[in-house]
């Protein structure tokens, strides 16, 4: 077995289906990989609909599945559970253009480094919902998945699509045990990074984001991100992590720790509880019926998340404050 898909899901079941499907359209030959699909503890049908699948499709198609534990304990169930000798992480979402595959063994083959990871290209699907905030959702998730956006921190470490050597992988510890929405893929980049690893964009192994989003959906995940920012801030000491969640310190520099304290008080008096209930969100959801408001949406939307992402990063402040005061 030349590679392993390991797909991680969580009561996905229907978009599911949708990529194993896609899969069976690849260029590589379907005898040379297998799907391993690991399961978060799914309780939607996921492991009927897999079980109904294999018989229909062209590769080996497997089922692994332990209770609800997060994306991190989840992707290593699939990874430890891969039989290839290469590692394709491909997410629940993501519909593989039929070379997708292809690219991704391409690349291994021309550089077979034990260190090469391969990151392949993303783009938000075509066939998403028509709405206002989707559309403006689109834009800020293209400009996060494209090369040449310059405030990306981890140099395009997308393991909705990424492939590399299963023992380097492995070797170097693979994923945290951390809850949902903790960057445990971002802190698996900088321990990779510590051990020398090579990675190679592939923009020929283009997979579709398929992933609907609403004004709900990205608040709540920016407030469960901020709420468990502390897993990532505290194994990664980066300046830029700092940065973002305002947790600067006279020696990364006077000047920037005064410029971000300015910054923070900005935005509690322009973008707070009142601003966000009253202003933002409200005009966020009048704009699906007045187009002249769309061209403000990306603003806002921005505007909300950060709100939600930092009164996460605050509740969990006050909440293990008041942990520490009781022990």
């Amino acid at each position: 077995m030349k590679l392993s898909i390991e797909i991680s899901t969580y009561n996905r079941k229907d978009v599911l289906q949708m990529v194993l499907e896609r899969l069976a359209q690849q260029t590589y030959p379907a005898d040379r990989f297998e799907v391993v699909v690991a399961s978060d503890g799914s309780t939607d049908g996921t492991a009927e609909m897999v079980a109904n699948m294999k018989s229909i499709l062209p590769y080996r198609l497997r089922f692994v599945s332990h209770d609800h534990r997060g994306p991190g304990p989840t992707h290593n169930l699939g990874i430890r559970e891969a039989k290839g000798e290469l590692v394709l992480m491909l997410a629940d979402d993501i519909l593989a253009d039929p070379q997708l595959v292809e690219e991704h063994v391409a690349t291994h083959e021309v550089h077979p480094d034990e260190s090469v990871v391969v990151s392949g290209r993303l783009r938000q699907a075509a066939n998403l919902p028509d709405t206002v905030f989707q559309r403006s959702w689109n834009v800020h998730t293209n400009m996060l998945f494209e090369d040449g956006n310059k405030s990306i921190q981890h140099g395009m470490f997308f393991v909705s699509n990424l492939s590399f050597k299963k023992s380097f992988v492995e070797d170097c510890g693979a994923f945290r045990d951390w809850p949902p929405a903790s960057h445990e893929d971002l802190e698996l980049w900088y321990r990779l990074r510590k051990k020398h690893m090579t990675l190679i964009h592939n923009p020929r192994a283009l997979g579709y984001h398929y992933h609907p989003e609403n004004l709900k959906s990205v608040s709540a995940r920016s407030y469960l991100q901020g709420y468990n920012w502390h897993y990532f801030e505290d194994y990664v000491p980066d300046l830029w992590i700092r940065c973002r969640s305002g947790h600067l310190k006279l020696s990364d520099g006077k000047g920037l720790f005064l410029r971000t304290f300015a910054k923070g008080i900005l935005r509690r008096l322009l973008i707070n509880r009142l601003s966000i209930r009253w202003i933002i969100e409200p005009l966020i959801k009048v704009a699906e019926q007045k187009p002249g408001l769309a061209f403000y949406v990306p603003f806002l939307i921005a505007k909300a998340a950060s709100y939600h992402f930092h009164r996460g990063i605050e509740d969990f402040t006050k909440k293990s404050s008041g942990a520490s005061k009781l022990s």
